[in-house]
This record gives C-alpha cells, sequence and structure tokens, in this order.
C-alpha cells in the first residue's frame, strides 16, 4: 500500500507555519514564507503560480487573484477565501510588484527540510515512491480534501483547484475509505447544525 503521502491536515499545516524559522531563510522572512504558504493553500495555487504573484494581482474585493498564463488556462484566476481577505489585506499592504524573492527549488528545500524536522509524511516520502507530485502541489491539494471532508461538493472543489473535469480532481486527490468516513461525520455534524438553527 502506497503511503499516504499527498494531503496536510490543518493542524499539521498550523504547525509547519509554527515552524517556517526552522528553514533560517536569508533572502525571504518568516513572515513571507509563511504568507507564501498559506496563499498556496488557501487560493489552491500551484507553488510555481504563487511565487510569480505580484501585488497588484489581488483584487480583495472580487476575492480573486489573477495568474495570468497557467497550467490549464491563459488568463486563469484564483478565489480567495472570504477568512483569509482581513489577513491578506493587513499583509499586503502597500507592497508593489513582485511579492516572493526565491525559487521553486528552494520553497521544495523548505518542505523537505520542514517535512522531516516535524514529521509530517506528506513532506518526507520521495516522489518516487508515491508516484504523484506532492511536494510542491501539496498546498493545493490539502486545499482541496480539506474543503470536500467539510462537505463542499466535488464539482465546486474542482472548480476551485480549476480542473478541467472530475475525473482529473478524483484522481488528483487520491480518495480512499477513510477520506470518506471522514466526510461522512463532517456530513452528520453539519446536519445536525442545521437542524439546531
Amino acid at each position: 500500500m502506497k503511503p499516504k503521502s499527498n494531503y496536510i491536515p490543518p493542524e499539521q499545516f498550523a504547525l509547519l507555519l509554527d515552524n517556517v524559522q526552522l528553514v533560517h531563510p536569508r533572502k525571504m522572512s518568516v513572515e513571507d514564507i509563511q504568507m507564501l504558504f498559506k496563499i498556496a493553500k488557501y487560493c489552491g495555487l500551484r507553488i510555481s503560480e504563487a511565487i510569480r504573484l505580484k501585488a497588484e494581482d489581488f483584487d480583495l474585493e472580487l476575492k480573486e487573484v489573477y495568474l495570468g498564463t497557467t497550467k490549464t488556462n491563459k488568463h486563469d484566476k484564483a478565489t480567495i477565501p472570504a477568512h483569509f481577505i482581513e489577513e491578506l489585506s493587513s499583509w499586503l499592504g502597500l507592497k508593489k510588484g513582485n511579492l516572493f524573492r526565491t525559487n521553486r527549488r528552494t520553497v521544495d528545500y523548505w518542505l523537505r527540510k520542514l517535512g522531516k524536522a516535524l514529521d509530517i509524511a506528506a513532506l518526507t516520502t520521495p516522489q518516487s515512491e508515491t508516484g504523484e507530485k506532492t511536494k510542491c502541489h501539496i498546498f493545493r491539494k490539502s486545499i482541496g480534501k480539506d474543503y470536500l471532508l467539510q462537505g463542499m461538493p466535488l464539482n465546486l472543489v474542482m472548480a476551485k483547484l480549476r480542473h478541467k473535469d472530475l475525473g482529473t480532481t478524483t484522481q488528483y486527490l487520491k480518495l480512499n475509505l477513510e477520506d470518506v468516513k471522514q466526510a461522512e461525520i463532517a456530513m452528520v455534524a453539519a446536519q445536525k447544525g442545521d437542524n439546531v438553527q
């Protein structure tokens, strides 16, 4: 059985953010690296998409970020979740131009180092073992699975990840029986919440 290494649950993501200083960054502040990871996760971006963002790409009123040409579209955009707008707005402040002075190889190194230090399987299992891209897609995969486990319909998860069809999203998230059980628990909890109101 292949290791479960395509998902960082919210508590591990929080742990990752709390320990960014372990990579001893030289060209970027800890806060900027944390925001890079948050933007990649909450907006469902590939690391390469997040790295090349400019301050002007964000439209906080529309809750969108302009990505330009991506793997799947010429003029691609991604959503910014409402819960992230205030924090993102505060961080962007009066910033202009390129936001992140790094590259994909450096981010891959940071993720491997943090994965080893914090024992996060999704960041330490070699991609040759898993047979899938994880390192620079891990935040994107994680938000997709988070949303699905919270009860978001698969077609909306597909739209969040900017996939062209449901089959791609299903394969991308590598869903299994444990995921189904967690989704069922979330659905029951949501239904109980609806009944209370």
